[in-house]
């Protein structure tokens, strides 16, 4: 899979052409997504994260490869409908969901499954340890999406939470990619004002960068803004 900025913004602006796409990445790679890699996909509430998190979903499907979803933001009917909202303007979309593993599986035309865990509330060692399950159960698993960290975190007992919860949460969650070689993509409400980060009426991307780095332990940062 090869997801560069150009490819990412051409998914994106298809459905919303006053948006647009900035990709940050570590060194001088000019792809995201990346096995053993998590991609933050943030933005202000609103802006288009999961309706462009269902395009990679589908991208990657298309691709004869399997998909893990945490949507801890909708139920499985609605991602499913979201799916096939966004995605089917060229080709009609089929999809049949069952039970599969304890997950609902949602299979596509070409066979290939998108695996989906709509917990509410789900703590992140369940995460973690139903992905491996999943993962040694049907193999060729290629991308996971989790939709997104801070649902992960309002569930949490208030005792049990730490001052820096999302770091953590996002830290377990790359060493699952590792272990796992798989690109997770990790949608993320940061909370922050743009205009706080404008220099005329530019953006600046490299102290956004840094805030975000300080929140979430990734490689890459997908950032959408108007």
């Amino acid at each position: 899979m090869v997801w560069t900025e150009e490819k990412l913004q051409m998914m994106y602006c298809k459905k919303y052409p006053h948006r647009r796409l900035k990709l940050e990445m570590k060194g001088d790679r000019i792809t995201c997504l990346q096995k053993g890699n998590v991609t933050v996909l943030t933005g202000k509430p609103a802006i288009g994260k999961s309706r462009l998190s269902f395009q990679v979903i589908y991208d990657v499907i298309l691709q004869n490869k399997n998909v893990i979803c945490f949507s801890l933001q909708r139920s499985t009917e609605s991602l499913v409908i979201g799916l096939i909202k966004q995605c089917s303007d060229a080709t009609p979309i089929n999809i049949k969901t069952e039970a599969c593993y304890k997950w609902d599986r949602a299979i596509f035309d070409n066979g290939n499954s998108l695996y989906i865990d709509d917990t509410p509330g789900i703590k992140i060692n369940d995460m973690i340890h139903r992905t491996i399950e999943l993962c040694q159960s049907v193999g060729d698993i290629q991308l996971m999406v989790v939709d997104y960290l801070q649902l992960i975190l309002e569930h949490q007992k208030l005792e049990t939470r730490e001052k820096n919860d999302e770091l953590l949460i996002s830290r377990c969650l790359k060493n699952l990619a590792i272990d796992l070689n798989i690109p997770i993509l990790l949608i993320s409400h940061l909370k922050f004002q743009e205009r706080d980060y404008l220099h005329g009426n530019k953006l600046d991307f490299t102290v956004l960068n840094k805030l975000i780095k300080d929140r979430v332990d990734c490689d890459d940062i997908i950032y959408l803004y108007e």
